[in-house]
């Protein structure tokens, strides 16, 4: 029986769902709200994720992917074996164990200085594709989630 992920749909945010990461090397987790963006190629990570469980740049490798969007091209950066256990209705979790995930550590799209929104985590098609998720959203009455297998 798949499970069903839900997506926060409202006028104040951007579609998202919720997950807990957990990093074996400083032993920290940390909840994680990502941005539901099928326009966005793969998952990543903000460096105030990072942060939060315990990391620094020192703590990443370069990435061979280049992430292209509205505020220009920038090259990841890559945090190594990462857990995330999303949370699915009726009290069910999904877990995925990620060898590697990109982090945009590039300080122009970090924070801004005025006080600026951080930032996002974003969950992004090839990611869903590899995973195997169905994107089911009705427009009309606000209601979305995410079949998984």
């Amino acid at each position: 029986m798949s499970k069903r992920l839900p997506i926060s749909v409202s006028h104040e945010s951007p579609p998202s769902v919720v997950a807990r990461a957990f990093w074996p090397r400083t032993g920290s987790e940390t909840s994680v709200n990502f941005i539901v963006d099928t326009g966005a190629f793969d998952i990543l990570l903000s460096m105030d994720t990072v942060t939060k469980l315990g990391g620094s740049r020192n703590d990443l490798v370069p990435s061979r992917l280049r992430v292209e969007g509205v505020g220009g091209r920038v090259s990841p950066s890559e945090m190594q074996d990462v857990a995330l256990v999303f949370e699915c209705e009726g009290r069910q979790t999904w877990d995925v164990f990620m060898r590697r995930i990109n982090v945009l550590t590039d300080q122009r799209h970090q924070r801004a200085k005025s006080g600026g929104a951080p930032t996002p985590n974003l969950l992004g098609r090839a990611f869903m594709e590899e995973h195997r998720m169905v994107l089911h959203w009705d427009f009309g009455t606000r209601i979305a989630y995410i079949e998984l297998p």
